[in-house]
């Protein structure tokens, strides 16, 4: 009963949980990229140009690491919601 209620809560929480992650990871995704370009373009700022390699490779690489710690908290709460099913239950989940 409880697990139930439990993967009905889930499937009520998933479709606005999956946008938000959806939008945070387009987000961080772009970010990384536009990030990684700068590093060999230069950003046209001085004070930004001139700060150390180190520095300008930080932000493009923490920002693929968010990106990739939303791509697995979203697989997770896939698979939660999958493991979560009762049996003889038929799963269709839409996005």
């Amino acid at each position: 009963m409880m697990k139930i209620a439990l993967w009905q809560a889930m499937l009520l929480i998933r479709t606005p949980l999956q946008m938000l992650l959806t939008v945070l990871m387009v987000l961080h995704l772009a970010a990384a990229v536009a990030g990684a370009v700068m590093i060999f373009t230069g950003s046209g700022v001085d004070a930004v140009d001139r700060l150390s390699f180190v520095y300008r490779l930080m932000a493009p690489v923490l920002m693929a690491g968010v990106f990739v710690v939303l791509s697995a908290l979203s697989f997770y709460l896939d698979s939660l919601v999958f493991r979560l099913t009762p049996r003889n239950r038929l799963l269709f989940l839409w996005d």
